[in-house]
């Protein structure tokens, strides 16, 4: 990798943004490739597309977003590879289970009539039911694809791994990317999606 941070970022983004997919439905292609950290980027077929763009309003391009695992320096992501964030949390997670998860239920929640938990606790307050968490799970097998970047950064610095991070992001500007990010339409009916789910957003 790069020592300069804007080479590298620009390096990570041109390869997130090249269609080189493989289905959600039969990840990892590569296990190895996958054990270690990285970027990877999330992309949908033209159904999907349909049905995520009627509910935010929108067209959405077929690069829906783009995330990163083990490059944080929290205690429950430093030990993250692409392989456990992306079939555990992401495929076969819940609704707080990741960022991307979690916007994803919020707009299939609208599209299919799905149903959270009842329940006024906060253990179980914006979940979806075992139905609609499955609804989620099926949708995601049967209608995207993703790309991997694997990256050697773990052992650079935190501040580091932080830009870079911000950097990536900032360059695809993908539309469900929203933390950080400029304020736009999609973006603004994605964010008062996820706060239907509870009031925490």
């Amino acid at each position: 990798m790069p020592t300069d941070i804007e080479s590298a970022a620009t390096a990570i983004a041109a390869r997130l943004v090249q269609h080189d997919a493989e289905p959600a439905s039969s990840f990892p292609r590569d296990r190895s490739a996958t054990d270690r950290a990285g970027f990877y980027s999330w992309w949908s077929d033209e159904p999907g597309l349909q049905t995520l763009s009627e509910t935010l309003g929108a067209d959405l391009p077929s690069l829906l977003y783009v995330g990163h695992a083990g490059l944080l320096a929290s205690d429950t992501r430093q030990n993250e590879t692409l392989y456990s964030r992306l079939n555990g949390t992401e495929l076969h997670g819940d609704t707080r289970s990741s960022d991307f998860r979690r916007s994803l239920s919020a707009i299939l929640r609208v599209s299919f009539s799905l149903h959270l938990i009842e329940g006024e606790t906060y253990i179980t307050t914006g979940y979806l039911d075992a139905r609609g968490n499955n609804v989620v799970s099926d949708w995601i097998r049967s209608h995207l694809c993703l790309s991997t970047v694997p990256v050697s950064a773990r052992d650079s610095t935190i501040e580091y791994r932080h830009t870079l991070v911000e950097s990536v992001l900032s360059k695809v500007n993908a539309p469900l990317n929203w933390k950080g990010m400029p304020t736009t339409p999609v973006r603004e009916t994605l964010f008062m999606l996820r706060g239907a789910l509870t009031n925490i957003s």
